[in-house]
């Protein structure tokens, strides 16, 4: 029941996605680019919504790209940029493992703690760096060469993707200036205040706000963004380089198994739901919102913000995959010994701290949610 409700409310927030997306590009020489992994299957979503309405859909093209590939097709051209993000991400961290994810064997990096992006010039800059540079430089040039063989002679490109803060967006833009780039995102967000020069050229279609906003149910996400993430990312590795097959043509480490493109239709009971309900959903105006995107919305802030108990197992999502080339997993929810110190202990360190409350306390947990929420609202009104 919860998995059905769900699928429903997500199906119809697709829909409307669908038709923002068709509506925000213009131009004769625009193109969308779905960047992988979650890109794909909204593309699949993208197109579908468009047959099913009679809407003739933009050229696209798979983007074939990760933060991490991204960061390395910059390097050379904007290594300042490159690392400052890097830094950001990976500040408190033991240095080798932040550059480990750059392909640096662990033994050739001093042992440290990786506190600023100067640690990470000083390493590029000496010889031991000199295999990353000539390894960015390598993957800049395929990266172009298949950009492209992709767009042809599309000047406006609009990387679409689930979001938040589109870190690939404008690490492209840096590394292929000749291209007028643009950002297409379900939601927008810079939660950490990052400097965001790119966000003049991106937009969140559903959202647009850095934390959650009681009168905005849509913004509900923030609170439990791997929900939209675990559902759109197929069961596929992340892109980490390019190479160039038989024929001159690079490919992704993606591509290289010539069955991916089944993984990004096959998926979970969820993902085939949600198909299933935007199979099922009723033609609807191009010019209108979908008639039922605010019901949708009213469901899912619902459940986000103050889930049932029966509802967690649809909700929780499977283990999250560490971002920027790290390796090792993160459950959504956690478990551990039942003393209350421990409890409030994995509500602070949960991914989705709303439904660790349930988790810890059931039905307990719920009301204490749905007062909190209440409250919040009629603070926000006064």
């Amino acid at each position: 029941m919860a998995t059905t409700e769900l699928s429903a409310a997500l199906a119809a927030l697709f829909g409307e996605w669908a038709r923002r997306l068709h509506l925000a590009i213009r131009g004769d020489r625009a193109m969308l680019l779905f960047s992988a992994r979650a890109g794909l299957r909204l593309r699949l979503i993208y197109e579908r919504v468009a047959a099913a309405n009679g809407w003739s859909p933009w050229p696209a093209a798979d983007l074939m790209i990760s933060r991490l590939l991204a960061a390395r097709v910059t390097l050379a051209q904007a290594p300042d940029l490159v690392w400052d993000i890097v830094a950001g991400d990976f500040a408190g961290h033991p240095l080798a493992e932040c550059l480990g994810a750059f392909g640096v064997a662990a033994d050739t990096v001093a042992p440290a703690t990786l506190t600023s992006a100067a640690m990470l010039r000083r390493f590029a800059a000496s010889a031991a760096g000199a295999p990353l540079l000539a390894e960015a430089a390598e993957q800049h040039a395929l990266f172009a060469r298949r950009l492209a063989a992709d767009v042809g002679d599309a000047e406006c490109l609009a990387v679409v993707d689930s979001g938040q803060f589109g870190s690939a967006q404008l690490l492209l833009e840096a590394a292929y200036p000749d291209y007028a780039w643009r950002g297409l995102y379900i939601g927008r967000c810079n939660h950490r205040g990052a400097p965001a020069p790119h966000f003049a050229r991106a937009r969140g279609l559903i959202f647009q706000a850095d934390r959650w906003l009681p009168r905005r149910p849509e913004t509900a996400f923030l609170k439990h963004w791997h929900l939209l993430e675990d559902l759109l990312e197929p069961a596929l590795p992340s892109v980490t380089r390019f190479v160039a097959n038989d024929a001159g043509r690079p490919l992704s480490n993606l591509e290289l198994d010539p069955a991916w493109p089944h993984a990004v239709t096959a998926g979970d009971a969820l993902w085939q739901a949600v198909l299933a309900g935007l199979e099922a959903q009723p033609a609807f105006d191009l010019e209108r919102e979908h008639p039922a995107y605010r019901d949708a919305l009213a469901t899912l802030e619902k459940m986000i913000l103050a889930p049932r108990p029966q509802q967690l197992a649809a909700l929780a999502t499977g283990r999250r995959s560490r971002d920027f080339g790290r390796s090792g997993e993160i459950p959504v929810l956690l478990e551990g010994h039942r003393a209350l110190r421990q409890r409030l202990g994995r509500i602070n360190a949960a991914l989705w701290r709303e439904g660790q409350v349930v988790s810890e306390f059931g039905r307990a947990g719920t009301w204490l949610l749905e007062g909190r929420r209440r409250l919040r609202a009629l603070i926000d009104r006064a």
